[in-house]
């Protein structure tokens, strides 16, 4: 996987920074949610992945055009 910068705002949202405008927004959540992830690329939202503690997850892309 590509090497990343971890800022960690508070205990339950951290950004992973990828460089070149790639970043992922992780939002920690409880019970059985999981986390809320928001990968954007060139300033634009490009998927979103709910986790769940049980394991069942998907990826929602986005298609927006420039």
């Amino acid at each position: 996987m590509n090497t990343y910068k971890k800022i960690e705002v508070n205990k339950n949202l951290s950004i992973f920074d990828y460089g070149n405008d790639k970043f992922e927004v992780r939002i920690r959540a409880w019970g059985p949610l999981g986390a809320f992830i928001y990968r954007f690329e060139d300033g634009r939202l490009k998927w979103f992945q709910r986790r769940s503690y049980s394991g069942a997850s998907s990826l929602k892309y986005f298609n927006f055009y420039k």
